[in-house]
């Protein structure tokens, strides 16, 4: 059986490009690992260069303001570029930086108690190194402050429309979690709210979000809705394809 090479995500720093791949055997896909790759624009090589190799199946990817690289694995572990305290490092991780240069370290939230295992990290985003959000399958919301992980949003881990998929910030600021027939917003003391959505996404996944100039949004989902939502009517079906829509990009008014 062939190895396989997928791209989950990529990033801009300078002039240097970076991609998080997973690479499985097609017999295997669920002991994938997760690696990172640059690959400098101003080179004249088109070849990329492995600057992480990991043992855990990293899905996820996201670069704060101060151009630190944060990445999320379904066995629980973060890795990231950024300043963190030496008592928080999970010396249980397995990876290895190359000859990169580059200050990987491995973090390990601990087990929600409410699951009392390791969380599977679909999603991973926030708004500078000490504060970064983890979203996970089981509809927990972790956040780093810089220092300690804090369980913002909790769940029994039992229900199917619980996972966080995606982060989305809006341009106010605001930070929305995506998930299975829901929507979430973060407010200013910390706590996650469902914002009404009407019945329009159940049973349907969340897989993208745009913003109007009038703060209003859209949102697709994988059955192909698209809903208007923070209008001042509510939540609003504005189109229904008969394909499944993986994301949305708002152009112009």
């Amino acid at each position: 059986m062939a190895d396989i090479l997928r791209t989950l995500s990529i990033c801009q720093i300078g002039d240097m490009t970076y991609s998080l791949v997973t690479q499985y055997n097609e017999a295997d896909a669920l002991n994938a690992t997760g690696h990172i790759l640059s690959l400098a624009d101003s080179s004249d090589s088109t070849q990329a260069v492995y600057v992480l190799n990991t043992s855990h199946p990293v899905s996820c990817m996201w670069k704060s303001p101060s151009d630190s690289i944060w990445l999320g694995s379904s066995d629980g572990f973060v890795f990231t570029t950024a300043n963190v305290p030496a008592a928080a490092l999970a010396a249980s991780a397995a990876f290895d930086p190359l000859s990169s240069g580059m200050p990987w370290k491995a973090l390990k939230p601990p087990n929600p108690a409410s699951l009392g295992y390791s969380v599977n990290i679909n999603a991973i985003s926030g708004m500078a190194d000490d504060c970064v959000f983890a979203g996970c399958f089981s509809g927990h919301i972790l956040r780093w402050d810089g220092h300690t992980w804090h369980e913002e949003l909790t769940s029994d881990g039992k229900t199917i429309s619980a996972g966080v998929d995606h982060f989305v910030m809006s341009p106010a600021g605001d930070m929305f979690a995506l998930a299975t027939s829901k929507l979430l917003r973060r407010t200013a003391a910390g706590a996650w709210e469902n914002v009404p959505l009407d019945d329009l996404c159940n049973h349907c996944v969340i897989t993208g979000m745009a913003f109007a100039p009038d703060s209003s949004a859209l949102i697709c989902t994988n059955k192909g809705k698209i809903i208007t939502v923070l209008g001042a009517a509510g939540p609003q079906l504005v189109a229904e394809c008969t394909n499944n829509v993986y994301g949305i990009l708002r152009h112009g008014r």
